[in-house]
């Protein structure tokens, strides 16, 4: 699986690879109502920050 896929459905779920369920300060909730265009370009902003 593709890192975009994994990322992409942990920022849509809030939920990590390893089941766990992120923190509601974390606003995936927002993020979870993007289409994958809208994603895409968040990942590669985190992506352009290392």
């Amino acid at each position: 699986m593709s890192d975009f896929i994994r990322i992409s459905d942990f920022m849509r779920t809030g939920i990590d690879p390893s089941r766990l369920q992120l923190k509601s300060t974390i606003p995936w909730q927002s993020m979870g109502k993007m289409d994958d265009a809208e994603l895409a370009t968040l990942y590669a902003y985190l992506l352009s920050l290392k």
